[in-house]
């Protein structure tokens, strides 16, 4: 015999659900974390706050990281790669997809001030990663890279 619920009981998990599908839907995907950070760096979520990057918190696709005239930075992503930024530089971690199952790692940087030192972790093993600035795109595949744009 199949048990109908309620009418009241079906209405607050309808409304219930609605409440919450929103905050599910638009949960932070968890790309990296940064792993040091000196003095002062920002960073700015798709849809939220600025907030002051501290060691151990995550950052997130599509993120804009600052960093102050004496700040420095580097991130850890989920794949190994290591991106440090050095002082008064401005990026945008637009894209990072990393299923080593599915073979589809991708990872894309936008550049628009500063210096970032790249090194390579298990996605540029596989693809290159973009890191554009506003004059030209680079492609990384494995090892260590500079770039410097102002």
């Amino acid at each position: 015999m199949l048990k109908v619920p309620k009418l009241p009981t079906v209405l607050t998990s309808l409304a219930f659900g609605a409440v919450l599908l929103p905050a599910v839907g638009a949960r932070a995907e968890k790309i990296g974390v940064a792993s040091a950070v000196t003095p002062t760096v920002t960073g700015t979520p798709p849809g939220g706050q600025q907030r002051v990057l501290a060691v151990g918190l995550n950052v997130q696709r599509d993120e804009r990281v600052i960093t102050t005239e004496v700040g420095r930075a580097q991130l850890l992503f989920l794949d190994g790669t290591a991106l440090t930024l050095g002082p008064n530089s401005k990026v945008v971690l637009d894209r990072f997809i990393y299923n080593p199952h599915q073979g589809k790692e991708t990872l894309a940087l936008n550049l628009t001030r500063g210096v970032l030192r790249l090194v390579g972790g298990k996605i540029s093993k596989v693809n290159p990663i973009r890191v554009a600035t506003p004059v030209a795109t680079v492609g990384i595949r494995g090892g260590i890279s500079i770039i410097f744009y102002e």
